[in-house]
C-alpha cells in the first residue's frame, strides 16, 4: 500500500470501497505514515472516480474475471495489475493498456520506484 502515494509528490492514494478489512487497511496507513490517502465508501457514481484517477491498481493476486480493471480501461485509466495465473495478462497486453507484469508486491515497488 506504501508503494507510491507516500513517495511520489503530488501523488495520493484513493480506495473506493470499505468492507471488513477496512480497520486493517486504516492501521496499516497509519504504520507506513500515509499522509495522502484516503478511504471512500462504495459509490453509485464510479464513472467519476475513473475520470479523476491518473492511474488504477489492482493489487489482488488472483482473480477471475477483473470486472473493475476493465471498467478502468474503457474509461481510459492506464491501469496497473499483478500477473496472477487468470484475469488481468488474458485480457490486457503487457506494456499496451496495462502493466501485468509483477507477481509480488516487492517486484512491483522496485518497477514504480524506478
Amino acid at each position: 500500500m506504501g508503494a507510491g502515494a507516500g513517495r511520489l509528490p503530488g501523488w495520493s492514494l484513493k480506495i473506493i470501497g470499505t468492507g471488513e478489512e477496512e480497520e486493517a487497511l486504516r492501521a496499516q496507513a497509519a504504520s507506513l505514515g500515509l499522509e495522502r490517502w484516503a478511504l471512500a465508501p462504495q459509490t453509485s457514481h464510479i464513472e467519476q472516480e475513473y475520470r479523476n484517477a491518473g492511474v488504477f491498481v489492482l493489487p489482488s493476486r488472483f482473480e477471475g474475471l477483473p470486472m473493475v480493471l476493465i471498467e478502468s480501461q474503457a474509461h481510459g485509466v492506464p491501469a496497473v495489475a499483478f500477473d496472477c495465473l487468470t484475469g488481468p495478462a488474458e485480457i490486457f497486453e503487457t506494456g499496451e493498456e496495462c502493466w501485468c507484469h509483477w507477481r509480488t508486491w516487492r517486484a512491483l515497488r522496485g518497477n514504480w520506484e524506478a
